[in-house]
C-alpha cells in the first residue's frame, strides 16, 4: 500500500508513541484495572483458553458484560499493523472464537450465559478496552455497528491514518484520546493526523475517559449527535442503514 509523503515524516513520532497508545493506558487509571491485567497475564501465557477456564468463572461474576466482552476483544485481538508503522511481534490471536466456545460449550459455570453473550458481542479488531466500549456504546445507543480498527486512505490509496472506529460509508472516523495524546510531539501528531483526513473529506469526533468511563450517556449523545451530522453532510437520512 502506497503513503502519503506527510505520514512518513509522522513515523519517527509515532512509532515511539503508537505503542502506549494502543496499549493499557488510554487515559484513564480505569482504562487498565486489575480485572483487565489479569487477562493480560493469562492471554500472554502459552495456553490462553485454559487460563480463561480457570478464570472464566470468577471473571464472569466480577465483570460487568462491557468489560467482559473488552477481556475477550483483547484475547481474540488479530494484530495487525495499519500503515506499516510498528513491527509486528505476533500475527495470531491469543485465542480464537471457535475455542471460546467450545470452552464455554464443555462449562457448567454459573456465569457461563454472560461469557456467552460477551463472546458474541466480542470482535477481532478492537486494539484497546474504551475502544471496545465505545463501540457498545454507540450499538445501545441505537447506532449501526461501527468499524474498528479502520485504514483510511486518499484518493490515490494512501494511508492517512487508522481510525480507532470508523462509519466509511459517511466517512466519519471516532477517535478515543487517553492520556499519551497530551503529549507534547503526539499533539503535534495528532493536529497532523486530523488535518490530512479531513482534507480527505472525513469528518470526526473525539471522546476522551470522562464521556466513556463517568458519563457514558454523555459519550451516547455526542456520538448520535456526530452521527447525525455525518448523515446530514452525505445526504443520508439518520434512520436509514
Amino acid at each position: 500500500m502506497a503513503q502519503d509523503p506527510r505520514v512518513r515524516r509522522d513515523h519517527a513520532r509515532a512509532r515511539v508513541l503508537h505503542r502506549a497508545d494502543r496499549g493499557a493506558d488510554r487515559g484513564s487509571a480505569a482504562a487498565e484495572r486489575p480485572p483487565q491485567r489479569a487477562a493480560r497475564r493469562g492471554a500472554h501465557a502459552a495456553h490462553a483458553a485454559e487460563t480463561v477456564r480457570d478464570r472464566g468463572a470468577s471473571l464472569a461474576t466480577f465483570l460487568g458484560e462491557y468489560d467482559l466482552v473488552a477481556a475477550t476483544d483483547y484475547l481474540m485481538r488479530i494484530p495487525r499493523n495499519p500503515g506499516n508503522i510498528v513491527p509486528l511481534t505476533r500475527t495470531k490471536p491469543y485465542v480464537t472464537r471457535e475455542q471460546l466456545t467450545r470452552l464455554l460449550d464443555t462449562t457448567k459455570w454459573r456465569g457461563a450465559p454472560l461469557l456467552r453473550r460477551a463472546l458474541a458481542r466480542a470482535r477481532t479488531s478492537s486494539s484497546s478496552r474504551p475502544e471496545t466500549l465505545v463501540r457498545l456504546m454507540a450499538v445501545d445507543g441505537g447506532l449501526p455497528e461501527p468499524v474498528l480498527d479502520y485504514d483510511i486512505l486518499d484518493e490515490n490509496g494512501n494511508f492517512l491514518a487508522c481510525a480507532d472506529l470508523a462509519y466509511p460509508d459517511l466517512l466519519f472516523a471516532i477517535e478515543y484520546d487517553g492520556a499519551v495524546h497530551r503529549d507534547k510531539d503526539r499533539f503535534v501528531h495528532d493536529i497532523d493526523r486530523t488535518t490530512r483526513i479531513h482534507e480527505a473529506g472525513w469528518t470526526d469526533l473525539h471522546l476522551s475517559a470522562p464521556h466513556v468511563f463517568i458519563d457514558r450517556e454523555e459519550g451516547i449523545r455526542r456520538l448520535r449527535a456526530a452521527y447525525s451530522r455525518a448523515k446530514e453532510i452525505t445526504g443520508v437520512p439518520f434512520g436509514s442503514a
